[in-house]
């Protein structure tokens, strides 16, 4: 994670902190286009759509990045320690 975090120029922890509610809010935002789009009809997402089970993991995603998120948030922050 620290690797994606440089690669992103978020080289400062504290900087870090709302990399998990960004996560969180891009994997939302592409469930909700691709249900969208495949109830519109758009091949690749009906596709995708039922590939995935209707979105199973990427809301199986959204579901570990709430669940751990104070735990991640932690990892991502610089220590407290003197």
């Amino acid at each position: 994670m620290r690797v994606f975090c440089e690669g992103y120029g978020l080289g400062d922890p504290r900087d870090r902190r709302g990399l998990v509610d960004v996560a969180t809010l891009q994997l939302e935002s592409l469930f909700v286009t691709l249900k969208m789009r495949a109830a519109e009809g758009d091949p690749f997402c009906v596709a995708a759509w039922e590939t995935t089970n209707g979105g199973r993991p990427t809301l199986d995603d959204i579901a570990y990045l709430q669940l751990h998120r104070e735990a991640l948030i932690s990892l991502l922050s610089p220590s407290q320690s003197p």
